[in-house]
């Protein structure tokens, strides 16, 4: 396993954004120490020096091959691409280039260096006016292991280029920690406390994984001015049993995988500025989901006017699991490093940093590569359980809040509060069917519900007029012991601090009685699906542009997705 790595990689992450990403056309090979640059005159050169046909490649040094070739399977020459784009490969030891011409345009260039097992690359797309668009900076590594226990680390640094200035910036990162057991006898030996992972070749294994994504987008305006800040972070912690053996055991087929439990946590946060630079919009959601029991959601978001606040809202969602329901779908381990059940099934597990690098160590020049199992989701509605709460309420234990708070001069001028519950009845009717009863009647309700709704006005931060009505279900018996939905109802107004209350109960469910019984499920759904719907339009047109010239992030996908036996596109 790769050993001391760990110093190396956190040196290099904990720095500050490349000058080179900004400026220039440096590439940093941050992990080995060395700094690989181009100058402007030699990009400028090389720009116009590529004849037609014939482009010269530079053949691996003499000697042991070089390990793009032994590790990644890369090949020095020249291949024409389905685009109709020519690549040329050099390799030279441990360093290695591509370069993608359109005719005699450089459109692309990629750089790599490997030391101590670790490994950087860069990349740079150029569009058909020779300027450079867009810059993908890299690193690979892994810290040191401890037995079947491994750790590593895969981040990246992407500026987008408009007439030679930064307009968008992605600084990512993914980490994974991975650690298996096996309680199997190989060859008369107990491997309960194997020490390597050779040990475990072909055996059942419980499998502990976490992985861990955290990104930042800096998106720019005019003269440099930031404009908008995004924040996303999405972990993933699952239990699985792996058998890595050629035949099927205890229900799983040969080198299949079957998750046992799984926890997710995904977040974003951003925030808007105006011209002054003062943050006119923030906004915050969270989602937490443990497999099979909770899924928890929280949002919050506030509004400004030339620094001060105007508007605060805020939500909780609380959704319980329920037989025969499920909670949000989410992206298992497999989907969240784009690994396939068969890669990860291999005979002998994989280190971190091979479930890194065989994964999403291929894909370092798609835009949301890291997180795109967390996209995918957000676009299929995996994360909006608040509208599934409102369109299956009989059937979803839970609970959700709204609340939306006004402010002028600030001070707060209205707030409007609404709520939902459904629970469990925990007394149910065990009297069975009775005679001379309707087939309506006698229906003992599984969940029983609950919704309030305040409204409260204030002038000068004063309280003058509040209203509030509250209702919840109850399951009752009547003289003949057959049961039914009762709602009771407790309203409430007045102005100032002079109330008056009402009382009623009312022979019809909550949802006939309450015209508004959805109202915080249905206002909080919508405020956060516009939050995800936001960053699924960051990431598929801010930053992935259909229209983007040149050897695009997107040629760049579809290629890899249809790749030719000949194209040179590396994998970690």
């Amino acid at each position: 396993m790769v050993q001391g790595i760990a110093t190396s990689f956190w040196k290099a992450s904990n720095t500050p954004f490349p000058a080179a990403l900004r400026t220039g056309t440096a590439a940093s090979a941050a992990a080995t120490g060395d700094t690989v640059s181009f100058s402007d005159e030699a990009v400028a050169k090389s720009r116009e020096s590529a004849p037609d046909g014939a482009i010269p490649s530079q053949a691996t040094a003499d000697g042991d091959k070089s390990p793009w070739e032994t590790r990644y399977g890369l090949k020095a020459g020249t291949v024409f691409l389905k685009n109709g784009h020519s690549q040329v490969t050099s390799l030279h030891g441990s360093k290695m280039e591509i370069l993608e011409y359109d005719g005699t345009r450089l459109a692309r260039r990629e750089t790599g260096s490997i030391a101590a097992g670790g490994v950087v690359k860069d990349i740079e797309e150029y569009d058909k006016r020779g300027e450079l668009t867009r810059r993908v900076h890299s690193e690979l590594a892994a810290s040191d292991a401890a037995g079947t226990t491994s750790h590593a680390y895969l981040r990246r640094d992407i500026a987008w280029y408009k007439d030679g200035e930064v307009s968008k910036e992605l600084h990512d990162s993914m980490s994974v920690k991975a650690s298996y057991a096996s309680s199997d006898i190989v060859n008369g030996k107990d491997v309960s406390d194997a020490q390597s992972l050779d040990e475990l070749a072909g055996t059942l294994t419980r499998d502990d994984l976490t992985s861990d994504y955290v990104g930042d987008i800096l998106e720019y305006g005019g003269a440099g001015r930031l404009f908008r800040k995004t924040s996303i972070a999405h972990a993933v912690s699952t239990e699985s049993r792996t058998n890595r053996g050629s035949e099927k055991r205890n229900g799983i087929e040969a080198h299949g995988t079957v998750e046992v439990s799984r926890q997710t946590e995904f977040s974003i946060t951003q925030e808007m500025y105006d011209d002054a630079g003062n943050v006119s919009f923030q906004a915050s959601f969270r989602d937490s989901l443990k497999e099979g029991t909770y899924e928890q959601q929280e949002f919050e978001a506030r509004w400004y006017d030339n620094g001060q606040l105007v508007r605060h809202s805020s939500a909780e969602i609380l959704q319980k699991q329920a037989k025969g329901r499920g909670l949000g779908v989410h992206p298992d381990m497999l989907g969240t490093l784009s690994l396939s059940e068969g890669q990860y099934g291999a005979t002998t597990p994989l280190d971190a940093q091979a479930l890194l690098g065989d994964g999403q160590g291929g894909r370092v020049a798609e835009t949301g590569s890291l997180l795109g199992a967390a996209l995918t989701s957000i676009a299929a509605g995996g994360y909006d359980p608040a509208q599934a709460f409102a369109r299956d309420r009989a059937e979803v234990p839970g609970s959700v809040r709204w609340e939306d708070t006004l402010y002028k001069d600030g001070k707060v001028a209205l707030r409007k509060v609404d709520t939902e519950t459904v629970e469990e009845n925990t007394l149910p009717d065990t009297t069975g069917f009775h005679t001379l009863t309707g087939l309506s009647e006698d229906k003992d309700p599984k969940y029983l519900r609950s919704t309030s709704h305040s409204v409260e006005t204030y002038q000068e931060g004063r309280l003058v007029a509040q209203s509030a009505v509250e209702m919840r279900e109850s399951a009752e018996d009547d003289a003949r012991g057959v049961t039914s939905t009762k709602t009771h109802v407790d309203a409430s107004f007045g102005s100032g601090h002079t109330v008056r209350n009402t009382h009623a109960k009312l022979s019809e469910t909550l949802v006939e009685a309450d015209a508004r019984w959805d109202a915080a499920a249905q206002k909080a759904g919508s405020a956060m699906q516009t939050t995800l719907e936001d960053l699924l339009t960051l990431f598929q047109e801010n930053l992935d542009p259909a229209e983007t010239t040149g050897t695009s992030d997107q040629a760049w996908r579809g290629r890899r997705a249809t790749p030719s036996a000949d194209d040179n596109s590396t994998a970690f």
